[in-house]
């Protein structure tokens, strides 16, 4: 039964993988020092490209938040709005940068890069109330961007996934408008207690395991919360009428089964999906465009993907 068999990790990820295990892990150091270590990681230079690149703010009450956009040549582009992840404690703009550029590029869709409110000094629902206000205000204002009001997507990577799925499914229940898309890369979809069988499986040997996994739920989490809240954990509720989905999840990833059910479960609901699996890639694969070709091969297989379903196709 070979066949069946799982390729073995990339050896450039595996070399990765070996490296950062060898440092602390990010919740036994100070959160500042651990999340200048993760920006310095994945930061990368840009390429020239012919994307119109602009960090703007949208206003929220007596504050403002952050938004970068990525506009691709041409009139009336569809839209992603999309959430980096990085456990909703780290990351930013800067930090999926290189991912939002591809997106852009290969989707020939506007991006719009949201800098949301991290936990653990905001929790939950602070990020999935950024991401609202910068979806409706961009509506509002869709003519300013070129965009084609009737034609956008949510999407995330990792716990930015889960930010997408949590407000498609607001938008759903609004009731006001149909997303066009929605576009996942390995998102956090459940909880970590008891975890499906791929934290057993695949989290041993990995940064991204099950203490890690605690430790940044531990951080989002509100001070009162409930298991069936399906904001905070997609796989609770309802499915039914969310848009046309793009997921991706990786083999050598604590968070693959809760993908690949969460895929189950809105074909069960009769939403289109497109699952693919990164058969020799861990968690974070999309930060390693110019390290792996198989990794950039399946972002850029997501990517134009996700442009055909922007484009009802």
């Amino acid at each position: 039964m070979d066949e069946l068999r799982p390729k073995a990790l990339h050896p450039a990820a595996e070399k990765m993988r070996v490296a950062a295990t060898q440092l602390p892990p990010s919740y036994e150091i100070p959160l500042e020092a651990a999340r200048v270590r993760m920006r310095s990681a994945l930061i990368r230079q840009a390429e020239p490209s012919s994307l119109r690149v602009a960090d703007f703010i949208v206003p929220a009450g007596d504050r403002g938040i952050r938004v970068r956009a990525y506009r691709p040549p041409g009139h009336r582009n569809p839209a992603l709005v999309f959430f980096h992840g990085g456990g909703w404690v780290f990351n930013d703009l800067d930090t999926h940068d290189e991912l939002c550029r591809t997106i852009a590029e290969v989707a020939q869709c506007s991006v719009f890069s949201v800098d949301y409110r991290r936990s653990p000094e905001h929790t939950y629902p602070a990020a999935i109330d950024d991401g609202d206000v910068v979806f409706e205000w961009l509506l509002t204002n869709s003519d300013e961007f070129d965009v084609e009001p009737g034609a956008f997507a949510l999407g995330g990577d990792s716990a930015g996934g889960t930010i997408a799925t949590a407000l498609a499914k607001r938008i759903r229940e609004r009731g006001a408008r149909q997303l066009a898309a929605h576009f996942l890369l390995y998102p956090v979809l459940d909880y970590w207690d008891p975890g499906t069988p791929s934290y057993g499986e695949r989290g041993p040997g990995f940064t991204v395991d099950r203490s890690f996994m605690k430790w940044i739920w531990d951080a989002y989490l509100p001070s009162q919360w409930v298991r069936e809240d399906p904001h905070l954990f997609p796989l609770q509720g309802s499915l039914a009428d969310l848009p046309p989905t793009v997921l991706c999840v990786a083999e050598y990833d604590v968070l693959r089964d809760e993908g690949i059910e969460y895929a189950r479960l809105l074909r069960q609901a009769e939403v289109p999906v497109t699952l693919l699996v990164a058969d020799d890639q861990m968690h974070g694969f999309a930060h390693h465009l110019a390290l792996i070709e198989t990794a950039k091969d399946m972002v850029l297989t997501a990517a134009t993907r996700l442009g055909r379903a922007l484009r009802g196709g």
